[in-house]
C-alpha cells in the first residue's frame, strides 16, 4: 500500500551527486517485477506530480498495480501554474479577454472605426491606452481563471475518465474499501494462477475476462 503524496524527484546538483534518481529507478525495477497486488492512493489534499508519478504509474505493472485517489486529491505531471506557462501564456489570455470582455470588445470596435475613418491619431492613441489599461486590470483575474481551468484536469474525476486511476475513494471509507479490495485480489489472483497453469497462453487480462 503506497500513500502517494509527492511533488516529484529533486534533480539538483546535490541530489544528482547522491544518486537520488538512480535509487529512485530501483523502485520502478522492483514494482515492474512485483508479483503481489500494489495499491497506490493519493490521500486528501495530496498531490502526485512529475517524476514521482512516473515511478508508481500503474502501467509499470498493469497486472498487479492499481491507483486510487481521494475526492480532494490532485494528480498530474505539472502543477496548474506550470502547465499554464506552457499551454496558456499571455497571448492566449489576451485573446480570451478580447473574446469575452464586453468593454474590450467595444474599445476594439471603436478603435477600428477611428482607423477606418482616418480619425485623429490622438483619439486612436487614447483608445489604445484604454485597451492596454483594461488588459492590465483583467490579467490577474484571467491568470487565476486559467489556473483553475488547468486544475480541473488534475482532479480525480478527470483522472478516472482518462483511465489513470481505477476509482475515486473517499478517505472516510478507504479502510473498508481497501480491506475488501485486498481480499478480492488475493482470491482473484489465485484463480488467475490456476487458469494460467492450465493454459500458459492466457494473459492476465484474458484470465480476468474469463472470470
Amino acid at each position: 500500500m503506497i500513500f502517494a503524496n509527492w511533488r516529484g524527484f529533486s534533480g539538483g546538483t546535490r541530489d544528482m551527486f547522491g544518486e537520488i534518481l538512480k535509487f529512485g529507478s530501483y523502485i520502478v525495477d522492483n514494482l515492474r517485477d512485483y508479483k503481489q497486488p500494489v495499491f497506490s492512493y493519493i490521500p486528501p489534499c495530496g498531490e502526485l506530480r512529475g517524476g514521482a508519478w512516473v515511478v508508481i504509474d500503474p502501467t509499470i505493472n498493469e497486472d498487479m498495480m492499481e491507483m486510487y485517489a481521494d475526492t480532494n486529491a490532485r494528480g498530474g505531471i505539472l502543477e496548474p501554474p506550470g502547465i499554464c506557462e506552457i499551454k496558456f501564456r499571455k497571448p492566449d489570455l489576451l485573446k480570451s479577454m478580447h473574446r469575452l470582455d464586453p468593454k474590450l470588445q467595444q474599445l476594439t470596435a471603436d478603435l477600428a472605426i477611428v482607423d477606418d475613418s482616418l480619425g485623429s491619431e490622438a483619439e486612436a492613441d487614447d483608445l489604445r491606452k484604454q485597451i492596454a489599461a483594461r488588459e492590465t486590470t483583467l490579467m490577474p483575474l484571467y491568470t487565476q481563471i486559467s489556473h483553475e481551468f488547468a486544475d480541473l484536469h488534475d482532479r480525480p474525476g478527470r483522472m478516472r475518465a482518462k483511465g489513470t486511476i481505477r476509482d475515486v475513494v473517499d478517505w472516510g471509507s478507504a479502510r473498508e474499501y481497501f480491506a475488501y479490495r485486498v481480499r478480492r485480489r488475493l482470491v482473484q489472483d489465485g484463480l488467475v494462477k490456476e487458469l494460467r497453469a492450465a493454459d500458459g497462453s492466457l494473459s492476465h487480462t484474458e484470465c480476468l475476462a474469463l472470470l
